[in-house]
């Protein structure tokens, strides 16, 4: 299940080698799903966990951070079907973001 405990319990958060900056539920939840992107099949129509990856209250800087382009050749290589998802489930994001801020005039 795809929820915000925390990955590290005692030692300072550490993913993939590097250093994370703070141990907040949301980059432990965001770390968790992409470990989880990268070890398993997740299915386009598993929206909680699509919902809780891509709402993650994180900055860009940080997301660059923790995710390199060698993750996403992982993904590209080891779980394609996986990209594919991430990679539909942003357009609609994005999407989303767009009607909105069309409907409002505002983001």
């Amino acid at each position: 299940h795809f929820g915000t405990s925390h990955l590290w319990p005692s030692a300072p958060p550490e993913v993939w080698g590097r250093p994370v900056m703070g141990n907040s539920d949301s980059h432990a939840a965001f770390v968790e799903g992409v470990k989880r992107l990268l070890e398993e099949d997740v299915e386009y129509k598993e929206g909680e966990f699509w919902m809780a990856l891509l709402r993650s209250t994180m900055s860009v800087e940080d997301v660059f951070e923790l995710i390199g382009p060698e993750h996403i050749r992982d993904l590209l290589h080891k779980r394609p079907r996986n990209l594919q998802a991430l990679l539909q489930r942003i357009i609609v994001s994005l999407q989303e973001i767009c009607s909105s801020a069309d409907a409002t005039g505002t983001v």
